[in-house]
Parts: C-alpha cells; sequence; structure tokens
C-alpha cells in the first residue's frame, strides 16, 4: 500500500486496503472462534 501511495497509484493502493480490511475483519473472527473453544 505504501510503495503505491509512493508511485501515485491510488487505485492499487485503495483496492489493498480494502483486501487488508477483509483480511483483518476475517482474523478476528477466527480468533474470537478459537477463543471460545
Amino acid at each position: 500500500i505504501e510503495k503505491a501511495r509512493k508511485e501515485n497509484d491510488i487505485t492499487t493502493a485503495v483496492l489493498f486496503e480494502g483486501i487488508l480490511k477483509d483480511e483483518e475483519e476475517h482474523h478476528d473472527f477466527f480468533t474470537t472462534l478459537l477463543e471460545e473453544i
């Protein structure tokens, strides 16, 4: 994301930020599931 922003590639930065957000949500969800076991 940082590299894309440095290269003024805002489209790629926004795309990767969306992917990162989704992956962080998945991580949080599965971490919570594991804590409940």
